[in-house]
């Protein structure tokens, strides 16, 4: 049976109504096994079968970390604080692991999608003599925080140990969402806590503001599910009008103690495209205008070119072809210079095909290191 396309074919009905299109599936998918595991401790995957994306590590679209589980003969005091004493674990991939490579010893290391800062670990203890083995908190790697330049702990120097104390795995997962093909159950937002009418208090809400972000200025009337209501004091049953704001998914996310936010690749491409199309984009022409406005993961190169005083980059760029054709938005891009920085290596060969010289993320923050 021949099927007819909703959103082409009504489409303009719909923008004429004003009416909000709900997303829905006709094929009931089976939930992803990798979602169900990591419901729990964490899963572990095969080590051959981790790649790079975007600087970060990842396994079949979905990012996860590496830890060395042999904590040796430290493992009474890994128990006690593993922060201090345990191995550290990697988010990133950074230059310790590639030492560790060619040194023929990067089979010590676990491949897991753990998002609790605790890892099952083993040693062999120092009172006992005895072998023992349980669960640890690990703290992250410095030398990945400074390839990535996570939360400018390279650019600021002064925040290096309050970075490194207020560390949080689900909050990095987040903000580096829009890298991945999904994300684990337990770290999507939790709509609990808001009052039983708080989808008519949002609507209400978004429809005075006529659709638009109170942050970038972005309309979206016609993507009225890329506009969310943001409580400003953080509390979700105080719903006076004073404490609420009509942000972008992107601008949400971004608002303080919001690290439990993330977003879509599809969303994020998105409201670039419109901010894009809008004049949002280049309408300030600044850094941290630029810094407000960049995709979360593209955030810590974005400031590291503000350090090494490059010239400010385009961001969000259509690079197209030579019919004018739309061939990849690149993040960041330097159209003088014909060169961009974008997500993957499938987006580098689309731009490189038009002559332009480009990096994929993963490339352009090596050159930093």
């Amino acid at each position: 049976m021949k099927l007819i396309s909703f959103s082409s074919q009504f489409q303009p009905l719909i923008e004429q109504m004003g009416a909000e299109l709900s997303e829905f599936d006709i094929v009931v998918k089976p939930r992803d096994p990798i979602e169900i595991e990591l419901e729990g401790a964490g899963l572990d995957v095969p080590l051959h079968d981790v790649a790079p994306i975007g600087g970060l590590l990842s396994y079949a679209g979905l990012q996860v970390v590496l830890y060395i589980p042999d904590q040796g003969r430290n493992i009474d005091k890994v128990f006690i604080d593993g922060w201090s004493y345990g191995k550290k674990v990697h988010v990133a991939d950074c230059k310790v692991l590639d030492k560790m490579r060619m040194q023929n010893r990067f089979e010590r290391y676990r491949a897991v999608a753990n998002t609790s800062g605790r890892f099952e670990v083993f040693g062999t203890s120092y009172k006992s003599g005895r072998d023992v083995q349980g669960v640890a908190e690990l703290r992250a790697c410095k030398v990945c925080l400074k390839y990535l330049n996570y939360q400018g702990y390279v650019t600021e120097p002064g925040k290096q140990n309050e970075i490194l104390k207020n560390f949080n795995l689900e909050e990095f997962f987040l903000s580096y969402s829009t890298l991945f093909k999904s994300l684990p159950r337990s770290l999507r937002h939790k709509q609990g806590g808001y009052s039983s009418d708080w989808s008519k208090i949002s609507k209400a809400l978004r429809e005075k503001r006529n659709w638009r972000c109170e942050s970038c200025d972005l309309s979206l009337a016609k993507h009225r599910h890329l506009l969310d209501t943001h409580h400003v004091n953080g509390n979700k049953a105080d719903n006076d009008e004073s404490n609420l704001k009509a942000l972008c998914k992107d601008c949400h996310r971004k608002q303080p103690m919001h690290d439990h936010m993330g977003i879509s690749s599809e969303h994020m491409s998105t409201i670039q495209r419109l901010r894009n199309e809008q004049g949002v984009l280049g309408g300030d022409e600044t850094w941290e205008g630029s810094i407000e406005l960049v995709d979360s993961s593209f955030e810590g190169l974005l400031r590291l070119c503000k350090t090494h005083k490059k010239p400010l980059p385009e961001v969000g760029y259509d690079v197209s072809d030579s019919r004018g054709a739309v061939l990849v938005q690149a993040e960041l891009a330097w159209p003088n210079d014909k060169y961009a920085v974008v997500m993957d290596d499938k987006e580098k060969q689309l731009v490189e095909s038009v002559g332009w010289r480009c990096d994929t993320l993963s490339e352009a923050l090596r050159t930093y290191q």
